[in-house]
């Protein structure tokens, strides 16, 4: 028997809806995604190592749906992931959600500080990022949120018309037309709707980790500890459900400034007006 591979693919941006997209598809009865979200399996570096036979085994279970797919944001922005895609599932069809560039960036931010990866205030990381000119600026907040050359990256190795683009302006206001248009797009029913459809997940998080608990995560995320132990540790110390504390206006107006001229230019690729970003 041949492997089954997946007939679609969500491949970003991260922090953009990638997450509720996924849920939404979980429950509809002719899509299969994996249980565990994020395989990677294109753009990190230790996945792919594993082999073509470690990746298809992840869609086992899918064997008579309709369509086929996973979810890993972390498509979208290296350049490699792209061309080793079109190797493997040429005729997938991909999926991108886009969110404003500036919360995006922020979410991106909040992520990576409640995970202890980020002690510098949001203003100190993107006057970092910004004047960095030796390419080692990670977390590449900026650099994820301009949309329009990861996309072109995706159409030199895959047809434009298997490229859906969603919004997550869309999303938030009609999430019922944005799932519709995506079950079109990797053809399935549109009209069966789940009822999580419109649901919000991965909602902000804060941590009140103690010195203690940041000093266990630091080594975690490099692997030394279990992620079975220092994540349920990290929860004990979370509270969710909570609004992000506000960017700064002077903040946001120059991340606006920053961002306009790629806004303009991806408005004019998509034949979209995003001038709701600009403002």
């Amino acid at each position: 028997m041949d492997p089954i591979l997946p007939t679609f693919l969500i491949v970003g941006a991260a922090k953009s809806g990638t997450s509720s997209l996924w849920h939404y598809l979980r429950e509809h009865p002719d899509v299969y995604v994996p249980a565990g979200k994020e395989i990677n399996f294109f753009s990190d570096e230790a996945n792919f190592s594993r082999g073509l036979d470690w990746y298809t085994s992840h869609f086992k279970s899918g064997a008579g749906k309709k369509a086929i797919g996973e979810a890993s944001p972390s498509y979208l922005f290296p350049v490699e992931a792209a061309p080793r895609m079109a190797s493997v599932v040429p005729k997938a069809r991909l999926v991108a959600i886009l969110r404003n560039p500036v919360d995006r960036a922020y979410s991106h931010f909040l992520h990576a500080r409640y995970y202890a990866m980020e002690r510098r205030s949001f203003r100190q990381a993107f006057e970092d990022e910004r004047q960095a000119t030796d390419g080692r600026r990670w977390p590449f907040y900026l650099a994820f949120s301009r949309y329009l050359s990861q996309l072109v990256n995706l159409t030199q190795h895959f047809r434009r018309e298997q490229l859906k683009v969603l919004l997550f302006d869309d999303l938030a206001a009609n999430p019922l037309e944005t799932f519709r248009t995506l079950c079109l797009h990797i053809g399935v029913d549109p009209t069966i709707i789940p009822s999580n459809v419109g649901q919000i997940t991965n909602t902000y998080r804060e941590s009140r980790a103690t010195p203690l608990l940041r000093l266990l995560i630091r080594p975690a995320l490099g692997g030394k500890i279990p992620l079975k132990i220092w994540l349920p540790m990290l929860r004990l110390f979370t509270r969710e459900g909570l609004s992000p504390p506000p960017i700064e206006p002077d903040l946001r107006h120059d991340l606006m400034e920053y961002f306009a001229e790629d806004n303009a230019k991806l408005g004019a690729w998509l034949d979209r007006d995003l001038s709701i970003w600009n403002k």
